[in-house]
Order: C-alpha cells, then structure tokens, then sequence
C-alpha cells in the first residue's frame, strides 16, 4: 500500500483552532464546595517528652464528599527560641507513623513516615519540595523569639493521589492517626511540642451523586476505590547481607531502597554505601534487573525508569549529582509488566518473597525499603480492604 493510500484511509477532523464549541461542563451534580476542619480527639498538646504521643482525628457523619488530596495538617509548633528545625521536611519529621481506618478497617499503615515524606520529596520537582517547605518549615528556619511557629504539611498518603472524593456517609467514618516520633531531634535541636493541630481540607455537597452511591450499596453492589500505598521497614545490615521482606500484596509495583549509618538521621539521610557495592532484587526466580547494579549510572537509570522521567524531560526529580553520591542516594526499581498501568504490578499473593541482596556495601548499617503496591477499598453494606 503506498502512503497516498495511507493518507486517503485516515480520518479527518476539525482543528480545534477553528472549532467553536462550548466545552461540557463536569460539575453538574456538584452543588458546592466548602472548607472544613477538624480537631483531634482528646488532648491538644503532643510532643516526644511531654504530651500525648499519637494525634486522632475522626471524620465522620453526613458531610458530603471529600477531597483526599486537599488535606492538610496545621500545628503550633513550641520550642525555646533560636531553636533550629533539624529536617528540609519541617513538620513532617515529627511523625514516625501514619495509619488511615475507614469504619474501622485499616487502610494504610506507614511506617517510618516522616523517612518515606522524605523520600517523595526527593523524588518530586524541585519547585514541589521548595513549596513544601514553605508550610511545613525546612533546616534553616529558627523558632522565632516568641518561641511559636504555625506550620502545615499536606497529608502525604496514598488517599491523597487516589483522585477520588470520598463519601464519608459511605464510608462510615475515616480515622487519621498521626504518631510523635520518640527522637525530639528528628524535628528540632532543643526540645519542643505540637500544639493546636486543626486537620484542613475541602468537602462537596453533591445530594444526588450520594443519593446514586446509597442506592448502589443496597442494591447489594460495591463502589471500589483504587488507590497505592506504601509498607516500610528497616533491617540492620552488614557489607553483604540479603534481607527478606515478606508481605502479602496483589500488586507491588516498586520497590524503594536506601541506606543510613548509625550517626545519620532517620528522616532524611540517604547515605551512598561506599566500596565496590551492588544490589540486587529477587522475587521468586525472577531477579530485578537481571543483571545486578554495580554503578551510580546504572542505579539512577533505573530509577528515572521506575518513575517514568525518563518518558518526560519535564518530570525532573529534586536530587542532583553531589547529593545522588553523597546522603541522597536512592534506589527504585519498578516491578510492573508495563511502567506505569494500573494493575501490572507483580503479584506476592503466593507468599513469593522480596529478597534485596547488597555486595560490598560499606559505610553504612540500616537498610530502608518501601514497597508500594496497590489496593482497593471496597465500599458497600460491610466495607473491606482488598490487597
């Protein structure tokens, strides 16, 4: 077939230049949109030495739809003045762990949070970290002479990139808990308190879209919402060590490891093994990659590749060269058929192992890994989590 019969076949249409439509409107059933905020349950005071040690707060009742990736956690943070913020991610080095119930199941529970928000913020744009740190604080903010600075971070989790509304009517109530990290240094240089923290987000009113969700579920019918999350954990390690990390997920579709040595924070210090080091990932026969990683090179194209920056030159990541062979060394790999669909993630249903093997890895003693994999809550007459 010659190209004249090519182009004879294809289809034409109007160039939107010369298209004079009005665009549709998405918003119909969507009657308005309100901020709220709520306050934890019990005390109003938090802190590793003096305080309550986990923050609470229940999201409950007939208030329409909410916007997971609008909220927003809002403290007083208290401290001696010229106190120092010890971490780039100010308020989030606060919290060693996050778990998430909805009508009392639990959805998400992230371990070594303030280390994973860490992460993320290494691996989104520059400009997203910097403007990150404008709420949340960074190293080089200092507490005032008042002693007081008002801080607020988003709520890094995988609600927060489901890009769904929630039906909190549906889902019977929604339980955030936030755990104070025992280590007062992860957050400042002197000691400190959280005090009137106030959970921030945007709520819909859509009548009929929750009217349509009630009649589903009692017709006996589920509304699934898909959403990735992230398990954590932490091995103490030796130059060559092989650390097997089981968990039962239906779809894992990356896996993230870094290192740190005993003097190094726990939030962000992402130390680059020294020696001749090389990783790699295996899970049952199958190895990740199949030759293992032996190079700066290597590793940060395997990395790029796992987050798809390397199909986007616009897609950058807030790590350069002096910090991926200095304390922001990273390593990603991807585990899905095809980078970047939903659902192609390798499945450890099985009860298939992650093993993670390191060579030659000095300098350092902890092995962080994250694994994200995808899950569904399932709303309905009983809610359950699928995973």
């Amino acid at each position: 077939m010659s190209l004249v019969n090519w182009e004879d076949s294809a289809e034409e249409s109007l160039s939107e230049l010369i298209s004079y439509k009005l665009p549709a409107s998405k918003s119909g059933a969507i009657v308005s949109r309100r901020f709220a905020q709520w306050s934890p349950a019990g005390s109003n005071v938090y802190g590793p030495a003096s305080g309550t040690r986990s923050m609470r707060f229940v999201l409950a009742g007939d208030q329409g739809f909410l916007l997971p990736d609008t909220l927003q956690l809002k403290c007083r943070a208290k401290a001696a003045s010229g106190t120092n913020l010890a971490s780039d991610i100010g308020l989030a080095a606060c919290f060693v762990r996050y778990r998430c119930y909805v009508g009392g199941a639990l959805l998400e529970d992230i371990q070594n949070y303030s280390r994973c928000v860490a992460m993320l913020n290494m691996l989104g744009p520059k400009e997203a970290a910097e403007d990150f740190s404008i709420m949340a604080g960074d190293a080089a903010t200092d507490f005032p002479a008042s002693g007081e600075l008002v801080l607020s971070m988003p709520v890094i989790s995988g609600l927060r990139y489901a890009q769904k509304a929630l039906p909190l009517k549906s889902m019977g109530s929604l339980v955030l808990e936030f755990e104070i990290t025992p280590t007062s240094t992860d957050f400042a240089d002197a000691a400190w308190t959280l005090e009137n923290p106030v959970l921030m987000c945007d709520l819909l009113e859509a009548p009929e879209a929750q009217s349509a969700i009630e009649k589903r579920i009692l017709s006996g019918s589920s509304v699934p919402i898909t959403l990735s999350t992230f398990f954590s954990t932490m091995s103490s390690i030796t130059a060559d060590s092989t650390v097997n990390i089981s968990r039962n997920v239906l779809k894992l579709k990356r896996v993230f490891v870094s290192y740190a040595n005993t003097s190094d924070s726990t939030v962000d210090a992402f130390r680059h093994p020294t020696g001749a080091f090389s990783f790699q990932c295996r899970i049952s026969s199958k190895m990740i990659p199949e030759n293992a990683i032996e190079d700066d090179t290597t590793a940060f194209y395997q990395l790029h590749k796992a987050l798809g920056s390397h199909k986007d030159a616009t897609r950058s990541i807030n790590i350069d060269k002096a910090g991926y062979s200095g304390t922001k060394y990273l390593l990603c790999l991807s585990t899905e058929k095809l980078e970047g669909e939903p659902w192609s993630g390798v499945s450890l249903s099985n009860g298939d192992l992650v093993n993670l093997q390191v060579k030659n890895a000095g300098g350092v003693n902890f092995q962080y890994a994250v694994l994200e994999h995808e899950i569904v809550l399932s709303l309905g007459e009983v809610n359950e989590i699928l995973q």
